[in-house]
């Protein structure tokens, strides 16, 4: 009798749970991405993300903190985008978009209407090939980050004991101190051979994540070719 009731609560679960529900496509275009659809038909919204294999733990010793930094510089202008313009961009057709940094990835990701994904990866083939760093960019972003360490870092007991903790923990590995931001907004520079090495890095270990109704061929073709043809360049 237990064991069929068992097999009556999985079986519910399967049913009930939208995650195990859900159809999962695994593709790698022309240009090397690897991309994921996970169909999800409850509203017609679609979230795309896109994520770097390369994260704080990849830093080089001396250059903490890189890896946060980019991600704030992804937010700038490309040839044809002006700075800010791609958040407005996203926000003007009525979604939301933000970034991530972990020890092992960074993520960059947009809520939108189904019908703006077409969009919104034309978006991310712009700046992942063609992104414009000034040096009043830099600048201003370097204090961004500075104050963002002192608020979720050095006003707080708890994260400085992890962050020592972590120290002590990790002697030789470089998750000792790879959300250390400060010393990265010391050194870094527009010109800066290691900016530039890890922005080279970055461009090569990305793939992308869809959570949407469907994945059309006009949809694929924002990062495959078409008005997306940037995005076979990478």
């Amino acid at each position: 009798m237990l064991p069929r009731t068992l097999a009556r609560t999985f079986a519910f679960c399967l049913l009930a749970s939208p995650a195990l529900a859900q159809d999962v496509t695994t593709f790698r275009l022309d240009n090397g991405l690897d991309v994921v659809v996970i169909e999800d038909h409850r509203a017609p919204a679609v979230t795309q993300m896109v994520w770097y294999r390369t994260g704080a733990a990849d830093e080089a010793p001396g250059r903490s903190g890189i890896a946060h930094f980019l991600e704030h510089l992804m937010f700038k202008g490309t040839e044809t985008l002006a700075p800010g313009e791609f958040s407005a961009t996203v926000e003007a057709q009525g979604g939301n978009d933000n970034a991530f940094t972990s020890w092992d990835y960074t993520a960059y990701f947009q809520r939108v209407a189904a019908d703006r994904l077409d969009l919104m990866m034309q978006l991310e083939a712009d700046r992942m090939r063609n992104l414009q760093i000034s040096e009043d960019d830099i600048t201003t972003e370097r204090a961004v980050i500075i104050e963002e360490r002192k608020q979720r870092t050095e006003s707080s007991p708890a994260a400085l004991l992890q962050e020592q903790m972590r120290a002590a923990q990790f002697l030789n590995h470089r998750r000792r101190d790879g959300f250390s931001m400060t010393a990265s907004a010391r050194w870094l520079r527009r010109d800066s051979v290691g900016a530039t090495a890890w922005a080279q890095r970055v461009q090569r270990n990305g793939f992308s994540a869809t959570a949407s109704p469907a994945l059309g061929d006009g949809a694929t073709g924002s990062l495959a070719g078409g008005d997306g043809a940037r995005a076979r360049q990478l």
